[in-house]
């Protein structure tokens, strides 16, 4: 299951206090207690956020709440890994630090950093079928908190939404400071390469090292108590770039082969069908929203051709994709 960290609930709640909306209520919309909601190692349903969400721009009226929160990004929202990237020394350490133990905070999507000769191009893969409101806040995010810590003035080449504008574009082009362009094949922020490597100002060598250290014990207990999970959640983190093999997965979690092989035999399941199983949930959220064609779906899924998803799909369901996407809004129109 796709979780979000309790941490970034909890400032999601917050701000909407700001905005009017009482904490109870909040609270009472997605089912959560207070306990939930301040426990440090908690959790959540990507459910809860994306209901937040969808609360918001229904009765508040705010179709850019996720640009706008994105701005407000402070280190407790995404936990030790939050403290992690602001003690970091670089951009670039920062990035990687947070792909690697993301899984600590939740697996809404991963970081893709690829070179563009002078420039560097920093992708956001969302792991299921999120709103656009989730992307914006995790971009707008990034930008932010970069503006924090760096000592050198961040102001991206571009900035790149798949999904269409909801707001004022040129709100948008007024905060980052260059060109802001929607409905793209992906998300993502383009940026000078030599902006990742400017000393970070808040960087604490010392106390940077502990918070990994920490990072990486807590890594390896929940490797060790959830393995299909942290399996499952590196699976769908690296679909869109490359079906991760059992192979690179038993080395990332530190375990034989076959070792890993009977975790899954344990759990009544084997590698093929968790891949399986993974695609198809993924496919049919991602059909749900009408932004993301079906080529993009193809990619996200790790399917190498068209054709081949098209046959998965049938298999799972006795439809084709776009007969699967009519149904649901046909579904939603009655």
């Amino acid at each position: 299951m796709i979780k979000v960290s309790s941490h970034s609930i909890r400032a999601l709640v917050v701000y909407l206090s700001h905005l009017g909306v009482p904490l109870r209520q909040s609270l009472d919309l997605v089912g959560l207690d207070k306990a939930s909601l301040f426990n440090e190692h908690s959790l959540l349903p990507t459910q809860v956020l994306e209901s937040l969400y969808t609360f918001a721009e229904q009765n508040l009226g705010l179709k850019d709440i996720g640009f706008n929160f994105g701005q407000t990004i402070e280190p407790d929202r995404w936990s030790t890994l939050g403290y992690i990237a602001f003690t970091a020394p670089t951009l670039r350490q920062a990035l990687q630090q947070q792909y690697k133990f993301q899984s600590l905070v939740g697996n809404l999507g991963s970081p893709f950093i690829k070179l563009q000769g002078e420039y560097t191009l920093i992708n956001w893969v969302p792991a299921y079928a999120c709103s656009h409101h989730t992307v914006e806040e995790i971009i707008t995010g990034w930008v932010a908190l970069a503006r924090k810590l760096s000592a050198a003035p961040v102001i991206p080449e571009k900035v790149f939404f798949a999904h269409a504008c909801q707001g004022d574009e040129r709100v948008y082009e007024q905060y980052f400071q260059c060109p802001v362009l929607f409905s793209q094949d992906a998300n993502g922020v383009l940026v000078g390469s030599e902006l990742l490597e400017v000393p970070l100002i808040k960087h604490e060598p010392q106390l940077h090292d502990l918070l990994c250290q920490h990072a990486e014990q807590q890594l390896a207990s929940f490797t060790e108590a959830v393995p299909i999970e942290v399996m499952s959640q590196y699976m769908i983190n690296r679909l869109s770039v490359k079906v991760p093999d059992i192979e690179e997965i038993a080395e990332l979690m530190n375990l034989s082969v076959r070792t890993l092989q009977r975790k899954l035999s344990d759990a009544g399941t084997s590698y093929s069908q968790l891949l399986d199983s993974l695609r198809k949930k993924m496919a049919m959220d991602y059909l749900q929203l009408e932004h993301y064609s079906i080529l993009y779906i193809v990619e996200m899924t790790g399917f190498s051709e068209q054709s081949a998803f098209q046959r998965a799909f049938k298999r799972w369901t006795g439809m084709t994709p776009l007969q699967y996407r009519k149904q649901l809004l046909a579904d939603k129109a009655g």
